[in-house]
């Protein structure tokens, strides 16, 4: 995972101190430990900010969708979801077909540089729940699926976001040098992220009204305070 050609990152002095700690920890090697937690955590700290306020409007959306498919009886299968969330014209389509339209559905049509991050926690949310599967009637969009559809979610949306904004501070012309720098972060981001959803009552909430786009902003602003502890 690269960052854009066309962004040199966030700014201000809160982004300043963030692309320090990513270029010491870029220079020390990688890896995890301290380095890592520390650019992390600038990080999180600064998406506080415009960079990061504009960001979290355009992916929040996203995880509302998420909600409103669960929001239903515990036993309903994605067919179910489908027809109740009036996406009857995915039922009983092939899977790569529900796949590319459902990771659509998720993610919107953000007009701003913040598509691509969507599309991408969009398409590994749908990823989680499809990437065994063989018949959508034994899907089961329940409470637990969708806490692991949004905290994959929030993974790569947070991991790209960071990595965007640090630019070329974590960079490295080694595609596989770099490639490792992004997925040691993910995994960072994935452990502590483990638990942010947890104890949420995704299925009971009016994803589809302001409560589910308060609850979907809650959840964001969790998902970066998570690092400040």
């Amino acid at each position: 995972m690269g960052t854009s050609s066309d962004h040199s990152g966030g700014v201000g002095a809160a982004w300043q101190k963030a692309r320090k700690s990513g270029r010491d920890w870029a220079n020390a090697g990688g890896g995890s430990g301290p380095g890592l937690v520390k650019l992390v955590a600038d990080a999180a700290a600064a998406l506080a900010g415009y960079e990061g306020t504009s960001a979290a409007r355009a992916a929040a959306p996203g995880l509302a969708r998420i909600g409103g498919l669960a929001a239903g009886p515990p036993d309903q299968n994605l067919n179910d979801a489908f027809r109740r969330e009036g996406l009857d014209d995915l039922v009983g389509r092939p899977l790569e077909e529900v796949h590319a339209a459902l990771v659509d559905y998720i993610a919107g049509d953000p007009e701003d540089r913040d598509a691509d991050l969507v599309r991408s926690a969009a398409d590994e949310a749908v990823t989680e729940v499809l990437e065994s599967a063989d018949d959508l009637d034994n899907i089961v969009i329940d409470q637990a699926t969708a806490e692991r559809m949004m905290q994959r979610y929030l993974t790569e949306w947070l991991t790209r976001l960071i990595t965007r904004e640090l630019s070329t501070a974590i960079t490295d012309p080694n595609p596989h040098e770099a490639e490792r720098r992004s997925s040691e972060i993910r995994e960072y981001v994935t452990e502590r992220l483990a638990n942010v959803i947890a104890d949420r009552a995704i299925t009971s909430i009016d994803w589809a009204g302001p409560d589910g786009a308060r609850e979907a902003r809650q959840i964001l602003d969790g998902a970066r305070e998570v690092f400040a502890e």
